[in-house]
């Protein structure tokens, strides 16, 4: 539900290992690597019931906006009307969430025991979300990913590539996954249960290592030969640090542990 890029690569990896997968979508393209329907959640989730029952459903539904009606709508009220309409036979709820539930900002490490403030109206709406899909009564589990990256995001080399300064001091500490990983993880996860495995509630999506902005634009401004970037001092603001064992602990191996990895890959894939 929501299949869009993250959807869409899930579905098609499980559909090649001989699952039957829909995709549902408010304006699905022409060509789809398996069948998708006009479905807006938002707008009629009852829309739903003309669907074969499902045995497992992924919600990754992202909001069109930035904005606090946006975000209320896709992980308040949808989700909500969105369960309404699963049946008791559910074999697993998984559901695409962030680490900007969190609101730590010191450096802090953090795992899936940490609390979840959420300060800003996103993440308030996500742990909404979160809440709505744990006290569902379904098999249910929550992936929060962190910032994704890959095959089309290419912000960082567009940044480093401008020229732009980066804060070196105090550090301002990044954490990421993959977009294949992402997938793959999540993939991983619907086999998990479809096999019997039990699966935590909760888990984080993200790679090994936590770093910081500086070190992630130094790696890239070398691999594009460009010069080191310009230094400025950041606030006292210093994002966070998140730990992955439960995803290590699953089995799933990543195919990009660390940004050296992935930016590696996507910039010889740019040259």
């Amino acid at each position: 539900i929501g299949c869009g890029d993250l959807g869409t690569s899930i579905g098609t990896a499980l559909a090649a290992e001989g699952w039957r997968v829909f995709g549902v979508r408010r304006h699905p393209p022409a060509q789809t690597p398996f069948p998708q329907v006009a479905i807006d959640v938002l707008a009629n989730p009852q829309a739903l019931r003309a669907l074969p029952a499902p045995d497992f459903v992924v919600y990754t539904v992202t909001p069109p906006q930035r904005t606090v009606e946006a975000y209320r709508a896709v992980y308040d009220t949808a989700v909500q009307a969105v369960l309404k309409e699963l049946p008791a036979t559910l074999s697993r709820f998984l559901l695409v969430s962030s680490t900007g539930v969190y609101a730590q900002q010191q450096g802090e490490w953090l795992d899936e025991s940490s609390p979840a403030q959420p300060a800003g109206f996103s993440g308030q709406a996500l742990l909404a979300g979160e809440q709505h899909v744990l006290a569902s009564g379904l098999p249910a589990t929550v992936v929060r990913l962190s910032g994704i990256y890959g095959p089309g995001r290419h912000r960082l080399i567009e940044r480093a590539r401008s020229g732009a300064p980066v804060v070196q001091n105090p550090p301002d500490w990044t954490n990421r996954i993959h977009r294949d990983d992402a997938v793959g993880f999540l993939a991983q996860l619907l086999r998990m249960s479809h096999a019997g495995a039990s699966l935590h509630a909760l888990y984080l999506g993200t790679d090994d290592e936590p770093v910081t902005e500086w070190d992630v634009m130094c790696f890239i401004h070398h691999a594009l030969d460009l010069p080191p970037p310009m230094p400025v001092t950041g606030g006292e603001d210093q994002n966070k640090r998140l730990r992955n064992d439960r995803l290590q602990q699953s089995g799933y191996k990543l195919r990009f542990p660390t940004f050296r990895e992935g930016y590696g890959d996507m910039i010889r894939r740019l040259s």
